[in-house]
């Protein structure tokens, strides 16, 4: 059975999930704007949410050290591999197939797993392996994944390879913040997110630059703008922000693998909003890849629960619950 903490890390992880979910529609509706104006953008945006919410709980930003404030480095650390992933994740749409980059950037659970057992010290049993397998070849029968080894498809799915990698490293940054020496998440998100998109800055700009000289206008219309702001709220303020939350609670691989269920999500978004009706390859897809989060979750459970000397339950090597 899942502990109390764990448990709610893991239910945070899946409505943080679902506000995820909402991504591909809102920028299928950000016309008129780059995808890197979006990044950036949105990323800025969300901090100035979070930065709302803050003055209205009368905690300002720059004034609010409930614990010390979060320390330099990991809002350095988070911010830059936040940008490194929006970054080299939308640049490999530009080289690559979506269904390559889909996947590709999924690979991020099996990657957070040697970063996280070498930072952390959180060490997943070798029967949460299948799992993952399982759910990663469910996320690519549902995108429709085919091979290509053309250069370009290849240099694609290296940036796609690099946002995955970022993305674990996220992950296990964020998780460094659970427990009584954690940053008040409030803050720490704020701070990521907005020099996340400040980093991203020069690059959107440039793009929006870009575009000017080639006579084609700013292009940036009102519902555009609408939706960069929705998905500054939803999936970034709401979303990432309950991400990080999750990670204070749940270990990062697990917090991780749900979150690729963003995919499947995106899938039924896009019948229920879009009209877009899924195949039957991506509804077999989706299944399998929830059977395989079913499958790694169940598997962890069970290794967590199993009794070692003396009916003492197992627990994990640093600190996870």
């Amino acid at each position: 059975m899942l502990s109390g903490s764990r448990a709610q890390g893991v239910r945070l992880a899946v409505f943080g999930t679902a506000l995820f979910s909402t991504s591909a529609v809102l920028v299928r509706s950000a016309a008129g704007f780059g995808p890197l104006e979006v990044a950036s953008f949105r990323l800025i945006a969300g901090a100035a949410f979070i930065g709302l919410i803050l003055l209205v709980i009368r905690k300002a930003p720059a004034e609010s050290r409930p614990s010390g404030g979060p320390a330099a480095w990991a809002v350095f650390a988070a911010g830059l591999s936040a940008a490194v992933h929006f970054g080299f994740y939308v640049a490999s749409l530009y080289w690559t197939t979506v269904a390559h980059s889909l996947v590709i950037v999924n690979l991020s659970p099996l990657l957070a797993i040697p970063v996280a057992a070498v930072v952390l010290g959180e060490r997943s049993g070798p029967g949460r392996l299948p799992g993952v397998l399982i759910t990663l070849i469910g996320l690519a029968i549902m995108v429709g994944l085919e091979p290509g080894l053309s250069r370009e498809q290849l240099v694609g799915d290296a940036m796609a390879l690099l946002a995955a990698l970022a993305y674990a490293f996220y992950s296990v940054i964020g998780r460094t913040q659970r427990g009584p020496a954690g940053a008040d998440l409030l803050v720490y998100t704020f701070r990521v997110y907005l020099l996340a998109g400040l980093l991203l800055l020069p690059a959107a700009l440039w793009q929006a630059a870009a575009r000017l000289t080639a006579g084609a206008g700013p292009g940036w219309t009102l519902p555009g703008a609408a939706a960069v702001l929705l998905l500054a709220l939803i999936p970034t303020a709401g979303g990432h922000t309950l991400y990080n939350a999750a990670l204070r609670r749940a270990d990062a691989v697990t917090v991780n693998l749900i979150a690729t269920q963003e995919v499947t999500g995106g899938v039924l978004l896009g019948l229920l909003v879009l009209g877009e009706v899924p195949s039957r390859a991506a509804v077999l897809g989706g299944v399998l890849a929830l059977s395989g989060l079913s499958l790694a979750l169940w598997s962890d459970r069970t290794r967590r629960s199993a009794p070692v000397g003396g009916g003492r339950s197992r627990l994990p090597a640093r600190g996870g619950k």
